[in-house]
C-alpha cells in the first residue's frame, strides 16, 4: 500500500517536529551526575576536575618542600624581600622552582652564630641599615646562600660592614678588616651612632 505524497510530507514533518522537541526536552534536563557546565568540544565534562582545595593542597606541599630544601643547602635561592637587616624574605629561583616543584616564599635569618651585628629595629641606624640592605639585594638577589638553614652572605657582610652600617664580632674574624677600616674612618653608623661596635 502506497501513502499519498501529501500525507508521507505531513508525516515527515511531524516525526521531525516531535525528533526535535524530545531531543531539546533530553538536553535541557541533567541528571545529578551530570555536570551542568555544557560541553563544547563533544566530551563530557563529568570526568573529576581540581578543585580550589586540592589545588591548595599542592601549593601547600611545594611550600613544604621548598622550607624543607632549605635545610640542605639549596643553590637556586633569590631575595625576594629584606624584611630588616638580619631576615630576608627568599625563594627559589626559576630553574631550581621549576625543577623540584617548590614554591613560596620563607623568611630566613643571619645566624647570631655568625656574629654579623646590625641595628634592631627603634636602634640608631636601624633605617639606614635597612636601606643598604634593600638596595644591595635589589642590584643582585642572588648573591647569597643558606647553609644549615640560616642565611649567609660573605660579600653582603663585607660591603655592609666597610659602610660601616654592620660589624662582626671576634666570631667572624675575617671582616675583622673592613671593620677597622670603617671604624677608622668613621664610615656610616660608627660616626652617626654614639657606641656602635662596642
Amino acid at each position: 500500500m502506497t501513502m499519498p505524497r501529501n500525507l508521507m510530507k505531513t508525516t515527515s514533518a511531524a516525526l521531525l517536529v516531535l525528533a526535535t522537541v524530545l531531543l531539546a526536552g533530553c538536553s535541557a534536563t541533567t541528571s545529578t551526575n551530570d555536570d551542568p557546565t555544557p560541553s563544547t568540544d563533544g566530551v563530557s565534562n563529568s570526568a573529576e576536575t581540581s578543585t580550589p582545595s586540592t589545588d591548595k593542597s599542592a601549593v601547600k606541599i611545594s611550600e613544604e618542600r621548598f622550607e624543607a630544601s632549605l635545610a640542605r643547602n639549596p643553590k637556586d635561592i633569590e631575595v625576594v624581600e629584606v624584611l630588616d637587616p638580619r631576615t630576608f624574605l627568599v625563594e627559589a629561583g626559576a630553574l631550581s622552582a621549576k625543577a623540584n616543584n617548590y614554591a613560596g616564599q620563607i623568611p630566613i635569618s643571619i645566624s647570631a652564630d655568625l656574629g654579623i651585628v646590625t641595628p634592631s629595629l627603634g636602634e640608631c641606624g636601624y633605617d639606614e641599615s635597612l636601606a643598604f640592605a634593600k638596595q644591595y639585594f635589589a642590584e643582585d638577589p642572588t648573591d647569597m646562600k643558606v647553609k644549615n638553614g640560616d642565611f649567609t652572605s660573605f660579600a653582603y657582610f663585607w660591603a655592609a660592614t666597610e659602610a660601616g652600617l654592620a660589624y662582626s664580632d671576634d666570631n667572624y674574624s675575617s671582616l675583622s678588616v673592613p671593620k677597622m677600616d670603617a671604624e677608622n674612618a668613621k664610615a656610616g653608623l660608627w660616626a652617626l651612632c654614639p657606641g656602635f661596635g662596642e
